[in-house]
C-alpha cells in the first residue's frame, strides 16, 4: 500500500527513447493499492503510461490525481495508469487534469473488466475521454469534461441501450454540469441509486462546483454508508 497523505509529488519528469513503462510507478504488483496522492510533471515515454503508474495490474487506485502532461508516440496511455495487461484494476475518485496523448484514465485495458468508479478526466485526452473500451457496468457515475467522448463511444460501442446508458452517465453538455442539478444527480446516485445496482459506494467522494463551474470532487468528503464524512 502506497499512502500519499494527500501529498503532492511536484515536478516529475521522465524522458523515455524506449517502450518501458513511465509513470510514478513503473509497474505495480498485483493486491496493490495507491491512494491520496497528486502528481505534477511532465512524462515522454514511447506506451504504457500513467501520471501515477505505468501498468497496474488487479491493483486499486484511490483519490489520485494526474496533473502531468504526457506525450507518447505509442498506445496505452493514460491519465492516470498505463495497461492492466488482461487483469483488471479499479480506480475509485481518480481525476485527471493532465494534457495526455492517450486516454483520461486508463490507455488500455486489455481484460475489459476494470471498474471506474466516481472518476473525472478534466483534461485534455487527445483518444478517449475516459478510457479506451467502454462496456456496461464498467464506468459508473464518471464525468469527463474535454475529450472526444461521442466519436468514441460510437465506434467502440454497438448495443444502442448501452449507448444511451453511458451517454447519460458521462456525455453532458456545458450548461447542463455546470448546474446545482447535474451535482445533486451525482450525488444522489451514490447515496441512492447506487443501492439498485448493489454498488457499494463507500468512500466515494462527494461531487462539487469547483472555482472554475466545473464539476470536481471534495476527496476530503466522503460518503460512509449513511452519511457525509469530513476527514
Amino acid at each position: 500500500v502506497f499512502d500519499g497523505k494527500y501529498h503532492t509529488i511536484s515536478n516529475l519528469y521522465e524522458n523515455y527513447e524506449d517502450s518501458k513503462a513511465g509513470g510514478l510507478f513503473a509497474h505495480c504488483s498485483r493486491g496493490s493499492k495507491i491512494l491520496n496522492l497528486t502528481v505534477t510533471g511532465n512524462i515522454k515515454s514511447k506506451a504504457k503510461t500513467g501520471g501515477i503508474a505505468g501498468v497496474v495490474r488487479q491493483v486499486e487506485l484511490i483519490n489520485c490525481i494526474n496533473k502531468c502532461n504526457i506525450l507518447t508516440s505509442g498506445s496505452s496511455t493514460g491519465g492516470i495508469a498505463g495497461n492492466t495487461y488482461n487483469e483488471s484494476s479499479k480506480f475509485i475518485n481518480c481525476i485527471n487534469y493532465g494534457e495526455v496523448s492517450g486516454h483520461g484514465i486508463l490507455g488500455w485495458d486489455w481484460a475489459n473488466t476494470s471498474k471506474f468508479y466516481n472518476c473525472i478526466n478534466a483534461g485534455n485526452a487527445s483518444v478517449s475521454a475516459t478510457i479506451s473500451s467502454i462496456y456496461e457496468n464498467s464506468t459508473i457515475n464518471c464525468y469527463s469534461v474535454k475529450g472526444c467522448i461521442e466519436s468514441t463511444v460510437k465506434s467502440d460501442i454497438k448495443d444502442a441501450t448501452q449507448y444511451s446508458w453511458y451517454s447519460q452517465i458521462e456525455e453532458k453538455d456545458e450548461k447542463n454540469v455546470k448546474s446545482q442539478e447535474f451535482i445533486d444527480s451525482m450525488n444522489n446516485f451514490i447515496i441512492n441509486d447506487a443501492k439498485t445496482q448493489s454498488i457499494d459506494t463507500t468512500g466515494w467522494a462527494k461531487w462539487i462546483i469547483g472555482t472554475n463551474g466545473y464539476p470536481t470532487l471534495d476527496l476530503q468528503m466522503t460518503w460512509n454508508g449513511t452519511e457525509w464524512e469530513n476527514l
